[in-house]
Formats: structure tokens, C-alpha cells, sequence
């Protein structure tokens, strides 16, 4: 029986330290000991769990400094679960708490951490989900930092 996505539902609680080790094995992202998974989950700023029943099944994170920089990570859906659009679920409930919570004046980008496969990442999203992270608080679009710097190179060359 296949389970449609709306059988899940998203809570916004980062996964406790055992779901968090077992669905990063599990969606095949690299592993980590239960002491740095102890110690980096209690420096997320927000986090979410993507439930089906009493089970997690997905999760994602935002860290940082809560003031400077965020960084959307650990984005993962267990593998018999994927291909129903869950992993953007997830994404659009960090993009809604990341618009909602930013500083004034603050531009989310989208920009993710280092993973194996980061091509992965682009491929697992479509640019229409990713684009959200490249707008201002008002929703206006932010020039992609990359441009701005290559602008800055050309001009002292």
C-alpha cells in the first residue's frame, strides 16, 4: 500500500538524538557519533520532524548564530518514503520559519552544507522551492552572493 503525503504531517521538534542518528544512516547521509549528534542538536535553531502516524520518517534543521547566519541541513526522508514530494515539505516549512524569523533587513539564501553528493541537493529540489530562499523578509528577490563577488573580483584585476 502506498501512502499519499497526506498520511504525514510535519512537527515542528527536531528529531531526538536515535531518530536523528538512524535517519541519517538510513537516507544514506554521512554518519556521526551519538556525541557530536548530542552536541549539534542542541545548537539547532529550528528543526522539523516529518511524521507518519507516531513515526519519524524525515527531518531538517536550521543552525547558526540566530542572528548572522543560517544554514538548512540534515534534509532527509527515510528511502521507502521519497518520491511523494516529502522532502519539499520539509524544505518549505524551514523556508516559512526562516521568512518568519529572520533579523530585519536579513536576505535568506539558499545555501547548504557539505554532503557527499551535494548535486543531490539541487536534483531533489526543484528550483522553484529553492528560489524561496533567495528572496528578502518583503518576498522581493536577493542578488545571488556568488555574482556580487565574482562583480567585486573583476573590479581589482
Amino acid at each position: 500500500m502506498s501512502a499519499t503525503s497526506d498520511a504525514y504531517r510535519i512537527e515542528p521538534v527536531t528529531p531526538a538524538v536515535k531518530d536523528y542518528l538512524r535517519l541519517r544512516q538510513q537516507a544514506g547521509l554521512s554518519p556521526f557519533s551519538e556525541e557530536a549528534a548530542t552536541r549539534g542538536l542542541a545548537g539547532s535553531i529550528f528543526g522539523v520532524s516529518l511524521m507518519q502516524g507516531a513515526e519519524i520518517v524525515g527531518m531538517g534543521r536550521i543552525i547558526g548564530d540566530g542572528g548572522c547566519f543560517y544554514q538548512v541541513t540534515d534534509i532527509a526522508v527515510l528511502p521507502e518514503h521519497q518520491g511523494r514530494g516529502l522532502g519539499k515539505r520539509i524544505m518549505s516549512a524551514l523556508a516559512d520559519y526562516m521568512q518568519a524569523h529572520l533579523p530585519a533587513g536579513y536576505a535568506c539564501k539558499k545555501r547548504f552544507g557539505a554532503e557527499p553528493d551535494a548535486d543531490a541537493v539541487d536534483r531533489a529540489y526543484d528550483q522553484r522551492e529553492l528560489d524561496r530562499f533567495d528572496r528578502d523578509q518583503s518576498g522581493e528577490p536577493v542578488a545571488d552572493q556568488r555574482e556580487e563577488i565574482r562583480g567585486a573580483e573583476e573590479q581589482h584585476d
